[in-house]
């Protein structure tokens, strides 16, 4: 799944639960901010004040295809 401004939002912490931690290290919660579902990712980031939802949208991708944080924040751990 690559995520972009359309995904809804309910639909991407349903399949990448792993983002929440993302969100969260960017002071941006999915759960507050987003209001009355179902909402687009671009409405939520709007609502909630990010300003460079592109760069915002990247970072969950890499989250999710590269399993790491952006700007050097860590690795997720892995479970076997």
């Amino acid at each position: 799944m690559t995520i972009t401004p359309d995904t809804q939002v309910e639909a991407l912490l349903e399949q990448h639960p792993e983002t929440v931690r993302y969100f969260i290290l960017n002071n941006v919660s999915p759960f507050s901010c987003a209001g009355a579902y179902p909402k687009t990712l671009g409405e939520m980031l709007t609502a909630c004040g990010v300003d460079d939802v592109a760069e915002f949208i990247a970072g969950l991708n890499a989250v999710i295809h590269e399993n790491t944080l952006p700007d050097n924040r860590g690795v997720f751990p892995t479970t076997e």
